[in-house]
């Protein structure tokens, strides 16, 4: 009898414990999320984490610096890049602006060698600065990247199962 009352308990608290996270994790845009992650091949979850630190999801956020949308991209940023891989469509447009921000990741993730940390901070403070900081052996991971590695292991744990379910019906 104790142990199914215990079983009972822990499986409410759990419950309630992935609720609140559901909460503090939110997810939207799954669908632009997925297929970005897919089109760059990126994991989404990293997607995800990134859109989470850099927007909250906020599909028309805006930064004191003009970064704009879901990806935060910078105007000048968005339209070079989109200029480099001929991508049409408004670059502001929530769906297009993940798109965009997870091709520009994995640009960032070619030109630093496929190593992740750099490529955040890159995303997060520009190519150039990061480079300098490589260049002078001062580069160290920013309260950015670590957050971004950090959730994108939440986002991997409440979500699985979407971008699993999405893969297994195509």
């Amino acid at each position: 009898m104790k142990i199914i009352v215990f079983f009972a308990l822990f499986s409410l608290l759990l419950s309630i414990g992935v609720k609140v996270c559901h909460q503090l994790f939110p997810i939207d845009f799954v669908v632009a999320i997925h297929s970005g992650a897919k089109e760059a091949d990126l994991d989404p979850f990293l997607i995800a984490a990134m859109i989470r630190v850099e927007s909250s999801f906020r599909p028309f956020a805006q930064s004191a610096a003009g970064a704009f949308g879901p990806m935060q991209l910078l105007p000048s940023t968005a339209r070079w890049f989109q200029e480099q891989i001929n991508l049409s469509g408004d670059w502001m447009d929530p769906y297009t602006n993940i798109r965009l921000g997870a091709l520009y990741f994995r640009y960032l993730l070619d030109q630093f060698d496929g190593n992740v940390v750099i490529a955040l901070a890159a995303y997060n403070k520009g190519p150039s600065a990061v480079q300098r900081e490589l260049d002078s052996s001062s580069f160290s991971p920013n309260i950015y990247t670590q957050r971004v590695m950090q959730f994108r292991w939440v986002y991997y744990w409440l979500y699985f199962g979407y971008f699993h379910h999405m893969e297994s019906h195509r």
